[in-house]
């Protein structure tokens, strides 16, 4: 795949230890990875391309939205975890539907979908996954539709979510419109700020106006230090100290 065109890029990770070592997730081709990103003209690799192979079903041309890579935790303790969450190109990026998230223990050589939830009811429409920063360098979060969820590595080649989700904003706040339930917030970015020894996971949601509806996006964070989520809404103190 030298000098391949490999349209939209929308998410990459860069191997801290060694700068030629690099994956991209694009638009509607998958993952990609290149082991001579310094060359004049790196070669590059599929590594989407095999979960596609596994089921007629499957569509082609899905889209990667965000990288996770635990180097090292994955096969015989050398190859890398790699968890990528997914989207239908043809879909909006932020909730659209997609393969949900994969999971490869090989270093992309094949690939497994996580369930999240209870009979996985949001299963393929998880838009974002996040390293969790914690001490083993075990865990994620993904975001699904208004929720957050925990992952962990339960096994060597699986890969367990919570039932119940860390983070949702319509049991925390309430806003949707009744007469459409497709229209309600979404979590639309998170992110995990370290200071020190202090790890705050921030979660940004989106908001919209219909009607007479009018839910306002909102902002929440929680301390990952204590042993349980206590989300706070971080517009409603910024105004004291800052947020």
């Amino acid at each position: 795949y030298s000098n391949h065109n490999l349209g939209i890029v929308t998410c990459s990770w860069v191997d801290p230890n060694d700068a030629n070592h690099i994956l991209i997730g694009t638009e509607a081709s998958g993952l990609w990875e290149t082991k001579n990103a310094t060359a004049v003209i790196p070669d590059w690799k599929n590594l989407t391309d095999s979960y596609v192979a596994t089921s007629t079903t499957i569509p082609i041309g899905f889209g990667v939205s965000s990288i996770v890579v635990k180097k090292g935790k994955g096969l015989n303790n050398s190859l890398d975890i790699i968890i990528v969450s997914t989207y239908l190109s043809n879909t909006d990026l932020g909730i659209g539907h997609g393969l949900g998230i994969l999971v490869s223990f090989n270093s992309g050589g094949s690939w497994m979908k996580a369930n999240i939830g209870p009979n996985n009811p949001v299963k393929d429409r998880c838009w974002k996954v996040i390293n969790a920063e914690d001490a083993n360098n075990d865990k994620v979060f993904a975001s699904c539709d208004g929720k957050v969820y925990e992952g962990v590595v339960v096994a060597i080649g699986a890969w367990g979510f919570g039932q119940n989700p860390i983070f949702d904003i319509q049991a925390i706040n309430p806003c949707s419109d009744p007469s459409n339930g497709y229209l309600k917030r979404h979590v639309r970015d998170m992110e995990v700020i370290s200071s020190g020894t202090n790890k705050t996971l921030f979660i940004t949601t989106d908001g919209f106006i219909t009607g007479n509806v009018k839910c306002n996006a909102k902002i929440y964070y929680s301390d990952l230090t204590s042993t349980t989520y206590q989300w706070q809404d971080c517009l409603a103190v910024a105004i004291m100290w800052g947020c």
